[in-house]
């Protein structure tokens, strides 16, 4: 594998006391920078940038939960498994334009199959 990856797990994210996603990432990661703008619940206005500003109209990155584009601030941090952070160019060949500012990659745990004891 070539590029800048960088991999949070779960311990990381789940054993400090945020219970916005986006905001417990904050010093986990070379390279990712979490800011706040406020502290009111519910609407933290959290803002990541990865490798700094990348454009003046939007600088987020591409987020992908499970493979699919959402917003990191519903996910519940118990829930994470993973956190890979793609910080260079080479995630654009991948992922497209989307992902000219970097991408995150949130994996969570999934249910498991059981065997019914009967």
């Amino acid at each position: 594998m070539t590029g800048s990856v960088s991999t949070v797990g779960a311990d990381k994210v789940t054993n400090r006391p945020i219970m916005n996603l986006a905001a417990a990432l904050g010093g986990t990661a070379p390279g990712v920078s979490v800011t706040q703008g406020n502290g009111n619940p519910g609407s933290e206005s959290v803002a990541i940038r990865i490798r700094g500003t990348g454009s003046f109209n939007n600088s987020a990155p591409l987020v992908l939960v499970d493979g699919i584009i959402a917003d990191m601030v519903p996910v519940n941090t118990d829930d994470i498994e993973s956190i890979s952070i793609l910080k260079d160019a080479s995630s654009a060949a991948i992922y497209g334009s989307r992902a000219a500012n970097g991408v995150i990659l949130v994996t969570t745990k999934r249910g498991k199959k059981m065997k019914h004891p009967g």
